[in-house]
């Protein structure tokens, strides 16, 4: 049993997530106590929040209030950039002693463990899923004609979990973006880092 624990640490090392307390939960409810979560978002800078465009899409064309859970409290955040084409929106809120996690700046290498992390559904405690990452690939949105850069994985992404980040090293290099076809949960995607700073940049 120890041999078999030292052979999945081994292959599994630790990615060494910065903290857990760069995550946050993208939730529908305006309380607490309303049930589930909608995804997960992450710090990358101060009151600055990455999260995937699909878990906030409803808010914004709806005009609803989008709100964050952090360390057990919601606030009010808004959307402030998005982009339909590569799954992305960017979030800002008012959330003080929060920590930031470091976008990477080149691909992680092909085969290499990675780690992501989220709220699924139900769930109030940050779950991550650890898996190897299989390609990179250029990819393009159902009715977008602009492609962006995304990531295959062997990985289990559970509903809940999307918008979260993907670690490699230490670093963020993806943001969850959905699972497998017809309910396979163990092969994940991820819009990469790339189309992060796209984002940012426009």
């Amino acid at each position: 049993m120890k041999t078999l624990v030292l052979l999945l640490a081994l292959y599994f090392p630790a990615t060494a997530l910065a903290n857990p307390n760069a995550v946050c939960a993208v939730r529908l409810g305006s309380t607490l106590t309303e049930p589930g979560g909608t995804g997960t978002g992450f710090f990358i800078a101060k009151n600055t929040i990455i999260t995937a465009y699909h878990v906030v899409a409803k808010h914004i064309t709806e005009g609803r209030a989008i709100r964050i859970e952090y360390k057990d409290k919601l606030y009010t955040a808004r959307c402030t950039k998005h982009a339909r084409h590569s799954d992305l929106a960017l979030l800002t809120a008012e959330v003080n002693n929060t920590i930031s996690l470091a976008v990477a700046g080149k691909h992680p290498s092909l085969e290499g463990a990675v780690e992501a992390f989220g709220f699924p559904n139900g769930v109030w405690a940050v779950h991550s899923s650890k898996g190897i990452l299989r390609q990179v690939q250029n990819a393009k949105t159902k009715g977008e004609t602009k492609s962006y850069e995304m990531y295959q994985s062997y990985i289990t992404v559970i509903p809940g979990m999307s918008g979260g980040p993907l670690i490699y090293k230490g670093q963020v290099v993806g943001v969850v973006s959905g699972m497998g076809t017809k309910g396979d949960s163990n092969h994940g995607y991820f819009s990469a880092y790339t189309a992060i700073n796209d984002l940012l940049t426009q």
